[in-house]
This record gives C-alpha cells, sequence and structure tokens, in this order.
C-alpha cells in the first residue's frame, strides 16, 4: 500500500512474486496493507484471484488482542456481505475560489504572448566576377563599403586591418572558382552572421537620452561576450545595459552607475572610463577581437 502505516496499527499483508529476484527461483516478498486498503485491493481484483475467506487463513491472527481479533472478522465477513460497501477516503477538493478571487485574477493583465522572431531574408544577390583570387581580394574596399550603408550597419572591427583580414576571408570563402564569380549579397549574410549590426540602436528605448550612448556600448559588450561563449559576461553586461536603459537621471559618475541594480564596481569602473574617453578598453578589446 502507497499509504504509510502507522506503527503498531493492524496490518495485512499479501505474497508477491520479488520483482528484485530471479524469476525461476520462485522468490517471494510481503506486501503490507491497512486493512481498510487490504479490502479495497481485493475488491477490485480478478475474479479469478484467491481472495481471503476467513480470519483462519491469517498467519498470526492468534497473536492478536482481542478488539483487533474482534474488528478483522467484521470487516472479513463485511467484505463478503454484499450489503456492506467498503468506502474509500473522500479525495481532497481544492477550496472553491469566491467571486472576489475570480474578480482579482480577471483584473490582473495577462501576459502576451511572445512574438517569434521574423526570419531574416537573404540580401538581394550581387554577383561579381572574379578569376583569380587577387581579384577576389581586391573587392575587400566595396564590401567594406558595403557594409557601412544605412541598410546594412554590420559592425566589422574597428581596427582597419583586422577589417580587412575579415571580409577578405568571407569573399574568398565565397568565391565560386567553377563560375569565377563571387555574390557580395551572400558575403553580407555572412558578415552579418559573424559580426552583427548596430541597426537594433534604431529601436533602442532609453528613459534619459543622455545614458543612450553607455546603454549602447554594453549592449554591443554583451553581443560580443555571447557570441564567444561566455554567457555569464554576456548576462552581467545585458543587466548593465537594461539599467543604464531605466535609469531617469543621468548616468555621469561611477558612482551614480553602481546605485543602479545589476550594476557592480566593475563596470561602474568601466562606466567611468566610457564618459572620460568615449569608450572603454574592454570594448574596444572585443571589437578588435583580442577577447
Amino acid at each position: 500500500s502507497k499509504q504509510k502505516i502507522p506503527k503498531d496499527a493492524i496490518r495485512l499483508g499479501k505474497q508477491v512474486p520479488n520483482p528484485h529476484g530471479d524469476p525461476d527461483s520462485g522468490d517471494m516478498m510481503v506486501q503490507w496493507f491497512l486493512p481498510g486498503p487490504f479490502f479495497e485491493m481485493m475488491r477490485a481484483a480478478r475474479k479469478t484471484t484467491k481472495k481471503l475467506e476467513s480470519v483462519d487463513e491469517l498467519v498470526g491472527f492468534d497473536s492478536l488482542d482481542d478488539d483487533s481479533q474482534s474488528t478483522l472478522r467484521q470487516q472479513v465477513a463485511d467484505f463478503w456481505d454484499a450489503t456492506v460497501t467498503v468506502t474509500k477516503a473522500p479525495a481532497k477538493k481544492r477550496p472553491k475560489k469566491d467571486e472576489a478571487d475570480e474578480e482579482e485574477a480577471e483584473a490582473k493583465p495577462k501576459k502576451p504572448k511572445a512574438t517569434p522572431k521574423k526570419k531574416k531574408e537573404p540580401r538581394p544577390s550581387v554577383v561579381v566576377p572574379c578569376e583569380t583570387p587577387a581579384a577576389v581580394k581586391g573587392l575587400v574596399p566595396t564590401l567594406l563599403e558595403k557594409c557601412a550603408l544605412p541598410e546594412n550597419r554590420i559592425d566589422v572591427p574597428t581596427d582597419e586591418a583586422e577589417a580587412r583580414q575579415s571580409v577578405g576571408a568571407v569573399l574568398i570563402a565565397q568565391w565560386d572558382r567553377d563560375a569565377s564569380t563571387v555574390d557580395l549579397g551572400k558575403c553580407l549574410d555572412e558578415l552579418d552572421k559573424k559580426h552583427g549590426n548596430s541597426k537594433w540602436q534604431d529601436d533602442l528605448v532609453v528613459n534619459n537620452a543622455a545614458n543612450r550612448a553607455l546603454a549602447i556600448a554594453f549592449k554591443e559588450l554583451a553581443s560580443f561576450a555571447f557570441k564567444s561563449g561566455d554567457t555569464f559576461k554576456g548576462t552581467s553586461n545585458t543587466k548593465v545595459h537594461k539599467a543604464l536603459c531605466e535609469a531617469e537621471e543621468v548616468i555621469d559618475s561611477a558612482k551614480k552607475a553602481i546605485k543602479l541594480e545589476g550594476v557592480g564596481k566593475s563596470s561602474g569602473a568601466k562606466i567611468e572610463e566610457f564618459i572620460e574617453t568615449g569608450t572603454f578598453q574592454a570594448l574596444e578589446d572585443a571589437r578588435s577581437g583580442k577577447v
């Protein structure tokens, strides 16, 4: 029985095959029940199942006290008496909510369903003839210019050498040697996947416009961290970004910054550096691929 049996309570046992023993050895075990659940189990058993017919079949019955023997005799008699029903314990019902609770639940605003992200459409194909690797590499300046266009705004590294190396590698990877062509549209899509873009900045909501540049910087830093697989730093910088977006006052010092929820001393130092120089070293390192 799943019901816990209190100490010193009357219990009835049923021998069943031991599921943990050797099936060929006839190993048996005893399942113990309180009298009520025992007779419920007997009622639910198949007609062909052997049932308890008399207390004489109970091993150890004679060792029970008179009251326990009398109780068991009555329960066996009741089991075989069609006029008596062994009732199960009533199931616990959850308390009904009163009208005030229901009205309060209805008044609470329901969370809007998350809007599924739209799949990015590939950029239009721009096929350029290129017969040699040198011709492909000659397209690096053209592709860098396209990255900077308002409709693309791809965040290639700010270091010129790093940017040229990254763009050149994508051009070579996308070069169709058999056709002697390269599709600049596909190259832009690959660079977007690799570096991301800053078009999200147009939709960024900041309570105090003076904190916008700071919020963008930490959003960008978080993006670099997630791309590198550092979810801890990514989450930490996202919290700082969110705090800066929600701040009502101008954040113009580390002292003010660390009062915001989610902003620690390390982030405060970065904010102080940004206020003084317009950037901070951790962001520049991430942009150049050093971290």
